[in-house]
This record gives structure tokens, C-alpha cells and sequence, in this order.
């Protein structure tokens, strides 16, 4: 969650594709915004087995909470999530 819906103005995190016995791992990434629409910002993410970061420049939407959701029958790791808001 993002505290008191503040507007955020990056987020970004890690993930990769080293469990499970299946490596095709994919994943969509949203904002939901205060008013409960979803931002979308990225469609389609393939996870790779070794890993990457990802970033993403949101400008300053008033957000109440990130969305991170499977695009496939397979698991991922996500960690090192941060969000960066206005204060």
C-alpha cells in the first residue's frame, strides 16, 4: 500500500525467474490510483531467469497502491520493491 494516496513519482523493483520448474515467468505492473482506476505501466514484463531491475517514472499520480500481477501459469520472484511519493 501507499500511504494517504500521495502522488508517487517512481517506482521500481527486482525479479527473477529462478524457482519453480517452469522459466517462461511474465508479469503486468500497475498503479491504482486514488479515484480506483489502474495506471497501467508496463503490459508485459518477460521475468528473465537471471534477474533485472526495473524502473518506472509514474509523474507525480496520486496513488494508493501497486499492482503486480502474473501474466502466465508460472512463478516469480519479486523483491527490493520501493516507492518514491511526494510528501
Amino acid at each position: 500500500m501507499i500511504p494517504q494516496n500521495r502522488g508517487v513519482t517512481e517506482i521500481g523493483f527486482s525479479a527473477h525467474d529462478q524457482i519453480g520448474d517452469k522459466q517462461n515467468a511474465a508479469i503486468a505492473v500497475s498503479l491504482v490510483l486514488a479515484d480506483g482506476r489502474e495506471q497501467l505501466l508496463a503490459s508485459y514484463i518477460d521475468v528473465k531467469k537471471a534477474g533485472e531491475s526495473y524502473r518506472f517514472n509514474t509523474s507525480g499520480y496520486p496513488a494508493r497502491a501497486l499492482r503486480i500481477r502474473p501474466l502466465v501459469n508460472d512463478e516469480a520472484m519479486i523483491y527490493n520493491v520501493y516507492v518514491r511519493a511526494i510528501y
